[in-house]
């Protein structure tokens, strides 16, 4: 009796992670525990072709942020997180496109989708191909906090506008997520005027630790 591998799904959540936090976090733990993936793999951009310019740690540092984030899960959970510096070996800068492909090349026993949040897919008509995105790979998608009908209904008009309307049965939303009020920027912010305590509940203890240890987001 031949029995069929089972293909692994997963979603990849991409960002500049600059720096990652307790959001991020909620985000793959709520497409994990909605059972639309079996990995979440947490993709640190080197460059975002719609932020240019507007990073403020290293890449080697936010990933490294981003493994101390993980590494601070339970490991039912965290196992099941993975940090990617995929796009790190790819031509600069890497669109999301390029990253599926590339990343569907070089592990065929995947099956992968990519994690947006609600905001990001309202301007995905400035990605490169977007309708290959979603054709091809699908996109699993969380609402901002706040409205969630409203946002789901933003949501649903904005895959409408895309030019094939079919593409929705590509797009799966997530509900009942936990999502926090918080944002790298916000985290900056905090850390500027020197609420440590506040970015320290953002971002979790071992990566605080790492930013007071390498000094990051401070104006000298």
């Amino acid at each position: 009796m031949i029995i069929k591998e089972h293909i692994k799904r997963v979603g990849i959540f991409g960002g500049s992670f600059d720096p990652i936090h307790k959001g991020h976090i909620a985000i793959a733990e709520g497409a994990l525990k909605a059972g639309v993936v079996d990995e979440v793999w947490l993709m640190v951009s080197p460059e975002n072709p719609l932020k240019q310019g507007r990073l403020n740690a290293s890449e080697n540092d936010r990933l490294a942020m981003a493994r101390l984030s993980v590494a601070e899960l339970p490991e039912s959970i965290g196992n099941r997180i993975k940090v990617s510096d995929f796009e790190f070996k790819l031509p600069r800068p890497s669109y999301t496109i390029s990253t599926l492909d590339r990343l569907a090349e070089s592990y065929p026993q995947y099956r992968f989708r990519w994690i947006i949040g609600g905001d990001n897919l309202a301007a995905i008509e400035k990605w490169v191909k977007p309708d290959e995105i979603i054709g091809r790979y699908g996109l699993i998608i969380y609402p901002r906090p706040g409205d969630e009908e409203e946002e789901l209904s933003k949501i649903g008009e904005t895959v409408v506008i895309l030019k094939d309307p079919a593409l929705q049965n590509r797009c799966e939303i997530l509900q009942n997520v936990k999502l926090y009020p918080h944002s790298s920027t916000s985290v900056r912010n905090a850390i500027q005027k020197g609420a440590t305590d506040e970015a320290r509940n953002a971002v979790g203890d071992k990566v605080m630790d790492y930013i007071e240890e390498k000094n990051l987001y401070r104006i000298d």
